[in-house]
């Protein structure tokens, strides 16, 4: 690894945005805040579970699972009672197996029956839809998933498909379809032909068994609220139908249209209002079904399940009637919620420095966070390094490598290839540093990520845990840096006072005043923009 000299950064412009990096010597003007001692870790460990399938059992003893995490210890026999599940915990504490192993189980106990397969779809049947916020996540999910493979065989246990804008659907259909909410919604549900209305419904509605939503909080927010909804319309509609004794492949008397003067605010709306309509035998109307805790098994031929709904997130907000946590508890009542102990809170084996910095500073503290200005030799850590957009991951990805420091800029304007192709990268070692904006926050996962630098801070407190999140994962240890300028000084307060009284970052403002209004009242919509070149990225992509 080629070693730059401190001197070498006098004369070099750091990430463009930032101001002229200017070294001259270790010495930092930057005020550096002592940061908690991080504890030992907190998970707490469980025997496998007896009750799990056979294959399912060995998949996991393969893959070197002798126990479980505290929160798979938990989720998984709730799961497995078949009922609606929350599974809300820190990051890094196991949640992805927390829902595939009880899916996986259960589908492998249905083909034993004889249930799982359709002739009229290949021999297969979809059991399973996995709706994610990005192609990333899509591809990470299968990857885990396709990591329980078979005693004998060596092949994965179900045939699992993520459903990307970069993939189509295949010929014959997966047990499993991973996918955003937007593409299961047209291309496996297809809400828009609206044959659903009148009873005549896609094969996935009528064969999933279970529906899960992976970092939910994100999906039951901004853009990707819409296609979630209309894919809960397929859903519910196909479910209420069963539930009352039509055959599903036979359509009612009775169109649904619920939907069609539904304008953007309604999206937001009591979801438990959508679906009354009449009952075409009796032809009267009836009270819409909760979303969850309908209880009734379908009644349709080759309907014998009560649809299962999980909710997987590192964060479930609930404090507001429209924040993700009050939806699925308002629309979800009777799901089983399982919390981990430090929901909200970053994980008791991470230690944070803080560094408060001004704009001429904050390039040498980034500098010196990543290893860069050291008078010695030293091999970087696996570092990602997070920004608020995607030309400073792309400026500062270039400078770094300038400078010596294998770096590559991760965000959601390049491909989904480019994506998986720098995340393989940084996985093995090619690439030191991923300088990164949100798209790498949620649900990434990479192994031995040992040092997260925050360059610039977090927007809200959900982007602040995810954030810090991506390192001392599964009970590892790891280490933030977090660089804070004056106009985030309120924002950073706020969090770390929640920490030091040992609270959820969330209670640290009151109910009607939340980690992003906060933001917005202190930072730079009202102060001015600091930094002129973030007047063009004033509303970035990530």
């Amino acid at each position: 690894m080629r070693f730059v000299p401190a001197a070498r950064l006098a004369r070099t412009t750091l990430f463009g945005r930032f101001e002229t990096f200017r070294v001259i010597s270790r010495g930092s003007s930057a005020r550096v805040m002592s940061g908690e001692d991080a504890g030992p870790s907190e998970s707490a460990v469980s025997t496998c579970d007896e009750r799990f399938h056979p294959r399912v059992r060995w998949a996991l003893k393969k893959l070197g699972f002798a126990t479980l995490t505290e929160i798979q210890a938990d989720a998984i026999p709730a799961a497995m009672d078949g009922v609606d599940v929350v599974i809300a915990a820190e990051t890094g504490s196991g949640k992805t197996l927390s829902y595939l192993v009880p899916i996986w189980d259960n589908l492998l106990r249905v083909s034993d029956r004889g249930e799982g397969a359709d002739e009229e779809n290949g021999g297969r049947r979809t059991g399973a839809l996995i709706l994610c916020p990005n192609a990333t996540l899509c591809e990470q999910v299968t990857r885990v998933a396709d990591s329980l493979v078979d005693e004998s065989t060596g092949e994965p246990l179900l045939r699992t498909h993520a459903l990307t804008p970069e993939t189509g659907t295949p010929f014959n259909p997966p047990d499993v379809y991973v996918t955003t909410p937007a593409r299961a919604v047209e291309d496996l549900l297809h809400h828009r032909e609206g044959a659903w209305r009148r009873g005549s419904f896609a094969s996935t509605a009528r064969t999933v068994r279970h529906v899960v939503f992976d970092e939910a909080d994100m999906l039951f927010s901004g853009g990707y609220l819409k296609p979630l909804r209309m894919c809960f319309d397929v859903l519910y509609r196909e479910e209420k139908l069963a539930s009352e004794g039509f055959f599903v492949d036979a359509p009612t008397e009775v169109e649904w249209d619920g939907d069609a003067e539904r304008d953007e605010a309604s999206f937001e709306r009591d979801w438990r209002k959508d679906h009354d309509a009449p009952r075409a035998s009796q032809g009267r109307r009836t009270p819409g079904p909760a979303l969850g805790g309908k209880g009734r098994v379908g009644l349709g031929e080759g309907r014998d399940f009560r649809r299962q709904y999980i909710f997987a997130a590192a964060t479930v907000m609930s404090n507001g009637k429209k924040t993700p946590g009050a939806m699925i508890k308002y629309g979800f009542p009777d799901a089983r919620w399982i919390e981990g102990r430090r929901l909200h809170r970053s994980v008791a084996s991470v230690n944070q420095t803080w560094i408060e910095a001004t704009m001429e500073t904050r390039a040498q503290a980034l500098a010196e966070a990543v290893g860069l200005t050291s008078s010695e030799k030293t091999e970087f850590e696996k570092t990602m390094v997070f920004v608020n957009t995607a030309a400073a991951a792309d400026e500062i990805a270039r400078e770094f490598n300038a400078l010596g420091l294998p770096s590559a800029a991760f965000h959601a304007d390049m491909s989904s290839h480019d994506r998986g192709v720098r995340l393989q990268d940084f996985a093995a070692g090619v690439v030191s540093a991923l300088v990164c904006t949100d798209s790498a926050a949620r649900g990434v996962d990479v192994p031995g990520v040992a040092h997260v630098v925050q360059a610039e801070f977090a927007g809200n407190a959900v982007d602040y845990l995810h954030r810090i999140g991506r390192t001392a994962r599964a009970g590892a240890a790891g280490r933030v840096t977090n660089i804070c300028l004056p106009t985030t000084a309120d924002l950073v307060r706020a969090v770390r006072d929640a920490e030091a009284k040992g609270e959820p970052v969330e209670s640290a403002f009151s109910r009607k005043r939340s980690f992003r209004k906060k933001f917005k009242k202190y930072g730079e919509s009202r102060r001015g923009v600091a930094d002129p070149s973030m007047a063009k990225n004033r509303n970035p992509r990530r």
